[in-house]
């Protein structure tokens, strides 16, 4: 496969040396607040540091061009949220103000308008001088500071763009990455913690540890009315250390003493289900381990139906994306040839083109997608891809719509700051961004059965055919046509059913029975694609 390097995780960006010299203020009082935190690093240059930082990555990196001084401004506002009685603001004469109860207290000058130290190193000094004068503010820690401030200068970019604090960030780095840990999904019950899902191939697997299991103590430590996050942090330890885990387990009268080596455990997204030769295979997000398992997955299936092996579903319904490159690679885990998505931002790095290799894991088999309203980012670029290049039929309701990419950048103070930095066209070159994708068989308000469905599909009336053309028109959409055309198969957000009243599922299997009705299905979407 040819592909550009994806940009969607953590980065290694260039680092500017940042000044750690506080701008000229004067002070309308004499109170003076401590400057010392732990460690023995100043909160001055802590602070700087980090804001300055994440300034310089948002003006070089974020998809648009903004003012520094817009952006440093609203994040200084976001200290009122600690203390509701403090306002900032900037006049006529280049000042910034600091008022508390309606007074001014403190004023600084401005630096110029994408002076990235300058801005850093004033929205420190306002953040100290509010400590001064507000004792919310001088008990409030680092790490909430840092929070309201980065929420409110974010709030003025995009709804994707955001800041994660440190314990988020590892939370964050943990899902994308993977953890040291046990490798179980826990869950609490009246205070007390189960077992929900013991992932494949990790050390609770081996230590036999089942769904259901009721963890009681860790290392003789009671966890019964623990927070699920003390219970994680237990659970968690270096890689090759051993946790004793007292288990009670319904089938066995007494309780059981179990012990498990940990590990680095990436949790898995990938599950499947073998039906009469059809591989049914839900995705749950991309991480970094997504395209390994679901190449396993497909090997596993189509050995075990051997000559009976007749397609696959991938069902990507609730799935909210995750890593570009991992949508990237399960799409060309199908593909043979063409492109996969491309990205476009305003950092001459953000211009990628993914083309897919030779190659299908399926065999050409036949392969249906269900999408619904939840399906985002990363499962959007997986059905456009697969939708536009003619190689699956989609089956459900018009997807999320969430088309552009993040890049993370990790912060001295270890927390991550998400910056919005490229939107994705599918292969026809349409933006999803707030478009989303559109199913080629449209199943929302569908009154009958899945027969009624697929003769409208064989007349040639299926309700979404014409409409397929008009969406790979869409590269500039305005809001009133986006509008418009997501009400012609309205997203679905309703949770993805299963078993006999899951009636996408039950189509998609019709059609892989069936293979003139999925010939059909696939040339709806085909004759769009040709038609542009």
């Amino acid at each position: 496969m040819k592909r550009q390097t994806a940009s969607i995780r953590g980065a290694s960006p260039r680092r500017s040396l940042i000044r750690f010299l506080l701008p000229a203020l004067v002070l309308f009082g004499s109170a003076c607040a401590s400057t010392t935190e732990t460690g023995g690093q100043s909160f001055e240059s802590a602070a700087s540091r980090v804001f300055g930082i994440a300034f310089q990555h948002i003006r070089e990196r974020y998809i648009e061009t903004v003012s520094l001084k817009s952006v440093a401004l609203s994040g200084m506002s976001g200290i009122g949220q600690i203390d509701k009685a403090i306002v900032v603001r900037s006049n006529a004469k280049g000042r910034v103000e600091l008022v508390r109860n309606d007074q001014p207290v403190a004023a600084f000058k401005a630096p110029a308008k994408n002076d990235i130290d300058g801005w850093a190193n004033l929205t420190t000094a306002v953040i100290q001088a509010s400590r001064t004068y507000s004792p919310d503010m001088k008990k409030a820690k680092t790490e909430d500071i840092y929070k309201v401030v980065f929420d409110a200068a974010l709030l003025r970019l995009d709804r994707y763009s955001r800041y994660a604090t440190a314990d988020q960030a590892r939370e964050n780095r943990a899902s994308r990455s993977g953890f040291v840990g046990i490798g179980v999904r826990i869950s609490q019950e009246e205070g007390v913690t189960k077992v929900g899902i013991v992932f494949p191939e990790t050390p609770a697997e081996r230590a036999g540890l089942k769904p259901a299991d009721a963890i009681l103590q860790v290392d003789g430590v009671a966890i019964t009315g623990m927070k699920v996050r003390e219970v994680v942090k237990r659970l968690r330890g270096p890689n090759g250390s051993q946790v004793r885990l007292t288990v009670k387990r319904k089938s066995a009268p007494k309780l059981l003493s179990v012990n498990v080596v940990r590990a680095h455990v990436i949790a898995s997204t990938v599950f499947l289900k073998r039906d009469h030769g059809i591989a049914y295979i839900r995705l749950t997000r991309f991480n970094q381990r997504t395209s390994v398992e679901l190449a396993r997955a497909i090997r596993k299936a189509r050995r075990a139906a051997g000559e009976n092996f007749k397609g696959v579903i991938l069902d990507l319904r609730d799935n909210p994306g995750g890593l570009l490159d991992q949508a990237v690679e399960v799409s060309d885990m199908f593909l043979t040839g063409g492109q996969i998505v491309s990205t476009e931002g305003r950092h001459p790095g953000s211009f990628q083109r993914y083309s897919a290799g030779a190659g299908d894991i399926a065999g050409g088999k036949p392969l249906v997608v269900l999408i619904n309203g939840r399906s985002a980012s990363s499962s959007e670029i997986v059905a456009a891809a697969l939708q536009d290049l003619n190689r699956a039929v989609l089956v459900g309701s018009n997807s999320f719509g969430k088309g552009t990419v993040q890049s993370v950048f990790r912060l001295p103070n270890e927390g991550e700051l998400v910056l919005t930095w490229s939107r994705f066209h599918a292969p026809s070159g349409y933006t999803l961004q707030n478009l989303g994708v559109l199913p080629t068989v449209c199943t929302v308000g569908l009154t009958g059965d899945s027969g009624s469905l697929a003769k409208e599909i064989r007349s040639g009336r299926h309700r979404t055919a014409e409409a397929l053309l008009q969406w790979r028109r869409q590269r500039k959409p305005t809001h009133d046509r986006l509008s418009r055309l997501r009400r012609i198969c309205p997203s679905d957000n309703g949770p993805a059913a299963d078993g006999k009243t899951d009636r996408d599922l039950i189509f998609a299997k019709q059609l892989i029975g069936d293979q003139a009705l999925y010939t059909q299905s696939l040339q709806l979407s085909h004759t769009a694609v040709a038609g542009r």
